[in-house]
């Protein structure tokens, strides 16, 4: 149970954890490395900050906790990320994967 998503991480490949925030319709916070950053689209479906930047980090969870439409906003285009773009990656992998 969890009203937003952070992933701090310094190194990431794409997270299973993240897709899943997505799929659960979360406001996403994460840091700017490879893996997050394919998969976050800075004020578009969720924010970015320096990796280690904890101030920006600060000011990131601070502005969705007092900016619910915002965080809304994320939600719905974070899942609409999921279902667009991470939903039809695994499943074209998956049929490219398998064997007939």
């Amino acid at each position: 149970i969890a009203d937003y998503y952070v992933i701090p991480s310094q190194f990431e490949g794409t997270p299973v954890s993240l897709i899943e925030a997505l799929y659960n319709k979360l406001p996403v916070i994460g840091s700017s490395v490879n893996g997050i950053k394919n998969v976050i689209d800075h004020k578009y479906n969720g924010l970015l900050f320096d990796p280690g930047d904890i101030l920006q980090l600060k000011r990131h969870i601070s502005y969705l906790v007092e900016n619910k439409s915002q965080a809304n906003k994320y939600s719905k285009e974070g899942f609409i990320t999921y279902n667009s773009k991470l939903l039809k990656q695994g499943a074209t992998r998956k049929f490219i994967n398998s064997t007939y």
